[in-house]
């Protein structure tokens, strides 16, 4: 027997969708309740603790699904595997990432970022559509 379509709205941001597996479901829970970025295998180690079996190729899959539905964004970090968050988070935001332990953080954008962005504009003439900034160091636990 087929199962009817169930319809989104845990990520209050996310548009319906149609098809929702368990698997989605747990991502989309995941991305809610984690406060940074989420990479593939942090995504596959929390899935099963939460008793959801999935492999790597249906991660990935069930990833590219939500990106090209503008629910999650791939975050790209130098040296490391992309990670993903959702794409419609109200804050606009950057990222702290620790060399030792690679923990992830976000921070908030001050109005000071702001103006450089206007500054660049009007200076070097370049309309800026979007940008991604890390910031990376040592968390507290690991100074």
């Amino acid at each position: 027997m087929r199962k009817k379509p169930i319809k989104h709205d845990t990520a209050k941001s996310a548009p319906s969708i149609q098809r929702f597996t368990r698997v989605r479901r747990s991502l989309l829970a995941l991305f809610e309740k984690t406060a940074h970025p989420l990479s593939v295998p942090e995504l596959l180690e929390q899935l099963k603790k939460d008793g959801v079996s999935a492999n790597k190729t249906t991660i990935y899959r069930q990833l590219d699904s939500l990106r090209e539905k503008g629910i999650i964004k791939e975050i790209p970090i130098a040296g490391h595997a992309l990670h993903y968050e959702f794409a419609t988070q109200k804050n606009h935001h950057h990222h702290l990432i620790c060399v030792t332990c690679h923990r992830k953080q976000d921070i908030s954008v001050t109005e000071d970022f702001k103006r450089h962005e206007r500054s660049i504009k009007k200076k070097q003439q370049f309309d800026i559509t979007h940008h991604s900034l890390e910031f990376y160091g040592y968390c507290k636990h690991c100074r």
